[in-house]
């Protein structure tokens, strides 16, 4: 049950952003930029594992911390705007941290939703990774 719990916690972080990703995909149509986008999705995911099957118990916990803060900070502008994050917004977003009581007041519910996809996502990593099976060689 145990060894189970990380990669469920992982996929459910996966899946709260999932419609917005298949929209993308979808949005591309069959495409060269298609290919290039699941490609870029697959080493985001391998990042993801990677991180949360760090041995390196203080590493995995920064890691933890690091993608927990920053898919909550993504996830909540993407439910609260239904559009996807640019650079510019990245920047604009980060200057107007003044306002952050009346975007807490105002979007309590999508900030939750990207709070607890973010506290799945933090958890997921932090977890203990299970035995790993030698490989004969």
């Amino acid at each position: 049950m145990k060894s189970m719990l990380k990669p469920a916690l992982l996929l459910a972080f996966i899946a709260a952003g999932g419609e917005a990703y298949m929209d993308r995909l979808a949005g591309m149509g069959v495409s060269l930029k298609a290919g290039i986008y699941l490609a870029l999705f697959g080493l985001v995911l391998l990042g993801l594992f990677s991180a949360a099957y760090t041995r390196n118990t203080t590493l995995r916990l920064i890691f933890a911390v690091l993608f927990a803060a920053s898919s909550v900070f993504f996830l909540s502008y993407q439910y609260i705007t239904d559009e996807f994050m640019t650079y510019n917004i990245f920047i604009s977003m980060t200057h107007a941290a003044g306002f952050l009581r009346e975007a807490l007041q105002q979007y309590y519910l999508p900030i939750l939703k990207s709070l607890l996809a973010g506290l799945a996502c933090m958890a997921g990593i932090a977890l203990k990774p299970g035995k790993v099976p030698l490989v004969p060689g």
